[in-house]
């Protein structure tokens, strides 16, 4: 029977079997075409032995959902258990070029050393077999790959790295991988392969499959740069770096326009400061071929400066991190900035945040650097008027998606954000709405102590009784190398029974541990699946109190019924979302 247990204040995950097997991926892949048919769901993440379901609080409920999944996978286990050698879709078979070499695999001599093994042995144990895709996930084209010889099996890495370079080939566990992207990361690499894991022009993102049949074959150095790998030190791994700066905003001017509905005027981007990015509500629906969801990382005032301005609540605003944005209006329109105090000014004059703003053609409205907070947000009067990548403008780095390119770049020199004319010294409607603003009661302090409500879940009782009561009692840190993936906490170390566990779908807010006992609080641009540990998930609105603090500042946990905070996020977005 398929165990069902709470994720986070708005997922599932279902427990297939406790023990991967490709007949148990075919399973897995047969229940999804069904809970797709139920009502509500948003997202739904297939993995090895488990699936997670997220829902919209808004169209269904837990309880609800629990029942009707109950019903709908009660006949399926049973012709399962009726049809136990039923036939396992035949995959395509592939080849993956891969130089095995430590220039490329910092952990190849490493994992051969522990093993007793030469790194010429565990290359051959490597690539001697055929592996079976039995999840895509993490990152677009990340596939998991099944049942590494046993004699080459190394867990993760007690801390992750912050970053692994493209192409990078790596075990942990019994499962090995392809890094389709530079990201993140707690494998080990034991090579790279100049193969693109990633095709654009495909539905899917990649040219595998579950259940496709993927082969290693070692290769020279010589034909792994012939096939057009890239070496750490090769220039050529920094994208557009050959190309002269005004050539590549020239560029992103154009596919910007291409981009943007014919529309040719808003504002000009003078300076795009400190990492300011194009956001909407964030991409749904497509967690299943690994693109995570991107998306504000505090929602609280992104969907208050739409809400001021009236505008549908998902539509684009600008996140400007940490200051330094410069703007020129090209069009007579209202605004409104939220979130952090960066300083805002136009035309030289302090404006407030949290209220609507006039502007007209000529106006240059620029963003000083944080005073409260480190993210602000410009919601303009109809939205930012840009094309959706896979559902969304959604800006994810990582991925290399979304924005005004849909290439996932952050704003630039030159840029054109562009937006409709709205001629608020005319029209009495839009007049109204100058000069709104969002009631003190409903303004946050940045600046006050953050504890972090925590809904249990995941792998919690995997966690000691000592080990939680460490965790809800003690202070942690900020750690500066936090980013929109992930929040890292330094301080008192937590350690699970259990180290590593079968990668599984993570949600919005997973506090993953792993094995250095720090945890990291999985914030909007998550890997879509992972291995470590998670004791629970952030309340969804404090994640968005967490972005909004500065490296070094401390924060707490605190436990929340899953009950309380459900009920609280249906009336916080009940308010945003009506008509």
């Amino acid at each position: 029977m398929v165990r069902i247990e709470t994720a986070s204040t708005d997922s599932l995950i279902l427990y297939f079997a406790a023990r991967p097997s490709a007949q148990l991926s075919a399973r897995i892949a047969q229940a999804c075409e069904k809970i797709r048919g139920l009502t509500g769901i948003t997202d739904l993440i297939p993995a090895y032995t488990t699936v997670l379901l997220t829902f919209d609080l808004l169209q269904t409920d837990a309880a609800k959902l629990r029942f009707e999944l109950d019903a709908l996978l009660e006949p399926l286990t049973e012709h399962w258990a009726n049809n136990p050698s039923e036939a396992i879709r035949a995959g395509q078979q592939i080849s993956i070029p891969v130089y095995y070499h430590p220039e490329v695999a910092p952990d190849l001599e490493a994992l051969a050393q522990s093993k007793g093994l030469t790194p010429d042995e565990v290359i051959q144990r490597h690539s001697r077999k055929a592996y079976r895709v039995a999840a895509i996930g993490f990152a677009p084209g990340f596939a998991y790959l099944g049942d590494v010889d046993e004699s080459i099996q190394a867990p993760r890495h007690a801390t992750p790295r912050l970053s692994v370079a493209k192409g990078s080939v790596a075990i942990a566990g019994t499962q090995t991988a392809v890094y389709p992207l530079e990201s993140p990361g707690g494998w080990n690499i034991i090579g790279r392969t100049p193969q693109a894991m990633i095709d654009r022009s495909l539905p899917d993102l990649t040219p595998l499959a579950q259940g496709d049949s993927v082969r290693f074959e070692p290769i020279s150095r010589e034909q792994f740069l012939a096939l057009g790998g890239v070496l750490d030190e090769d220039p050529d791994a920094v994208p557009d770096q050959k190309m002269q700066p005004d050539a590549a905003q020239a560029k992103s001017r154009d596919k910007s326009a291409d981009l943007s509905s014919g529309l040719k005027a808003g504002f000009t981007v003078i300076h795009p400061g400190l990492m300011s990015q194009l956001q909407d509500a964030g991409r749904i629906g497509f967690q299943y071929v690994g693109l995570t969801t991107g998306g504000p990382l505090d929602e609280h005032a992104f969907l208050w400066g739409n809400h001021l301005l009236k505008n549908p609540w998902n539509a684009p605003a600008v996140e400007v991190s940490f200051g330094g944005l410069k703007l020129q209006a090209q069009v007579d329109t209202l605004i409104a900035v939220t979130g952090a105090d960066l300083a805002p000014t136009l035309n030289g004059q302090s404006v407030a945040n949290w209220q609507v703003i006039p502007v007209r053609a000529g106006d240059r409205l620029e963003f000083g650097y944080p005073r409260s907070g480190t993210r602000a947000y410009l919601a303009v009067k109809g939205g930012f008027q840009v094309k959706p990548c896979f559902g969304s403008v959604a800006t994810v780095q990582r991925e290399q998606m979304g924005g005004l390119t849909g290439e996932g770049k952050l704003l630039s020199f030159g840029d054109c954000l562009p937006c409709t004319e709205q001629e608020h010294r005319k029209d009495p409607q839009l007049q109204k709405l100058i000069g709104k603003r969002v009631s003190n009661n409903y303004l946050p302090d940045y600046s006050e102590t953050l504890v972090l409500r925590v809904i249990a879940g995941y792998q919690y009782n995997l966690f000691p009784a000592e080990q939680l009561e460490r965790f809800f009692s003690e202070t942690y840190q900020i750690s500066p190398d936090s980013d929109r993936m992930g929040v890292r906490l330094q301080g008192a170390p937590i350690k699970a029974l259990q180290p590593d566990i079968i990668s599984e779908g993570i949600a919005l807010g997973a506090i993953q541990v792993p094995p250095d006992g720090q945890p990291i609080v999985l914030m909007r641009d998550r890997q879509t699946i992972g291995g470590y540990p998670k004791l629970g998930c952030v309340y969804p609105p404090d994640t968005g109190q967490l972005a909004q603090r500065h490296p070094n500042t401390k924060v707490r946990f605190e436990p929340m019924s899953c009950h309380g905070a459900q009920q609280d996020l249906m009336r916080f977005y009940r308010y945003f979302r009506k008509a």
